[in-house]
């Protein structure tokens, strides 16, 4: 399970405060070659709004029927000026599709962890 995988769902669950179904994309690489870092997210993300838009996730996951759905891509490392770029102009266009996208930087020392999802 990693943003290099991109034949692979990292995580599918089901948020306990929104109810909304929430993939997750593990993208665990540094920012040492942004571009190629990209070109994995870009690929990854692409996978999963073919996973969506094919129908495949409510087949695979009936629970997801009639439940808006959220990409969220949990980073190791926080994002450079081009990973910022990408977000602002990637966004947008996922949204239009009636896809929610989100990122956030996970910090080892949050006792909280990630928000909690029904499995």
């Amino acid at each position: 399970m990693a943003v290099t995988d991109p034949d692979v769902i990292d995580l599918v669950g089901i948020d306990r405060n929104s109810g909304a179904v929430v993939l997750t994309i593990a993208d665990h690489l540094d920012w040492s070659a942004p571009l190629l870092h990209l070109g994995a997210l870009q690929e990854k993300l692409n996978a999963y709004l073919r996973f969506i838009e094919s129908g495949e996730l409510k087949q695979s996951y009936p629970e997801a029927a009639g439940r808006k759905i959220e990409i969220e891509v949990a980073l190791q490392h926080p994002l450079d000026p081009l990973g910022v770029q990408f977000f602002a102009e990637v966004g947008p266009v996922v949204r239009q599709a009636g896809i929610g996208l989100k990122h956030r930087t996970l910090d080892a020392d949050d006792p909280t962890g990630p928000p909690p999802l029904l499995h």
